[in-house]
C-alpha cells in the first residue's frame, strides 16, 4: 500500500486503487480533490464509502473506508451522472 508521503496526503492507496488510477488515467490531486471536497458522499456495501466530485467536467466517483482514522482508497473511476444514480447518489 502506497504510503502517506508527499505534501500531507488525504488517503492511502491501496495497490488495487494505484492500477485502476493508472489504466483510468485519474491523478492522486484528483482523488485527494473529491475527498477533500466532495459534492455527495453515501455508504455502500461493506461498510465503505463512495464519494464523487466533479473534475473539469467529469464525474469521478472514489470508493474508500476509514481505518484507525485514516481513509484508504480501494477504487475510483470516472463515471456519469446515471451511473451515479444508479449508485443511490442523489446531488447530481
Amino acid at each position: 500500500m502506497e504510503g502517506r508521503g508527499g505534501a500531507n496526503p488525504l488517503a492511502r492507496l491501496r495497490p488495487h486503487a494505484l492500477a485502476r488510477m493508472k489504466e483510468r488515467g485519474i491523478a492522486r490531486h484528483q482523488v485527494e480533490r473529491v475527498l477533500a471536497s466532495p459534492v455527495e458522499t453515501i455508504q455502500v456495501r461493506f461498510g465503505r464509502l463512495a464519494a464523487f466530485g466533479n473534475i473539469n467536467g467529469r464525474q469521478l466517483l472514489v470508493v474508500y473506508e476509514t481505518r484507525n482514522g485514516e481513509k484508504e482508497v480501494i477504487t475510483t473511476f470516472w463515471t456519469t451522472p446515471e451511473g451515479l444514480r444508479r449508485y443511490g447518489f442523489l446531488r447530481i
